[in-house]
């Protein structure tokens, strides 16, 4: 379907439409862990949104391309995108779009070392949360992540725990199920590894078991 919605789009001369299909095709194909043809569809995406002016599908996509490119491992485009689409979300005022921007750029930062990236995942959850955007899921889950590699562990469960609260009501399946297994991680470093494995092994069952494609 969104293939076909891609080609009307394009057909119609529609290139910010058509660029929105393409990332929502990227998410799709990179849930069912075809990577190389996800970044094919981002890819091309980014390349239809390239010379259109400033609007908000421009801003969404190139969120979405920073968000990618964070996760994999491309800290400074991430970083870089990131800020074009967070100025551009700021000048149409598109809070949901702001908090998805920060959190990329946010978990970027903390990447390359530079601990300033907490301030923008703390903002990015704030946003969302005002905007009772599931966002803040996302948010509390890289800040948790950040924070375990940071040595902060405390903390970093604290944020785990909020964003699997928020993904439980939200409804947010593929977010619980991160969080879930992020979770494990507590269990692993009070020394509990028997429990963790066992964790792991469930919940691994469980995504086995209800697969979607």
């Amino acid at each position: 379907v969104l293939t076909e919605a891609r080609d009307a789009f394009l057909a119609a001369d529609d290139a910010e439409t058509a660029a929105e299909a393409e990332m929502m095709l990227a998410e799709a194909v990179w849930l069912t862990g075809q990577r190389d043809r996800a970044f094919e569809r981002l890819h091309a995406a980014e390349a239809l949104i390239a010379r259109e002016e400033s609007s908000p599908a421009k801003a969404l996509v190139l969120a979405n391309v920073s968000r990618f490119a964070m996760l994999a491992g491309e800290k400074e485009k991430a970083i870089r995108v990131g800020r074009e689409a967070l100025a551009m979300a700021e000048e149409h005022r598109l809070d949901v779009i702001r908090s998805h921007a920060l959190n990329n750029v946010g978990t970027a930062r903390i990447g390359t070392g530079d601990k300033g990236g907490l301030g923008d995942l703390e903002e990015s959850i704030a946003i969302a949360l005002a905007a009772n955007s599931p966002e803040a899921i996302r948010g509390h889950g890289n800040l948790g992540s950040v924070l375990v590699d940071l040595g902060e562990l405390k903390r970093a469960f604290a944020h785990i725990a909020e964003g699997r609260e928020l993904a439980e009501r939200f409804g947010v399946v593929d977010h619980l199920r991160w969080l879930t297994a992020e979770r494990l991680w507590e269990l692993y470093f009070d020394g509990r590894w028997d429990d963790a494995l066992r964790g792991l092994d469930e919940t691994i069952a469980e995504c086995m078991a209800t697969q979607f494609w």
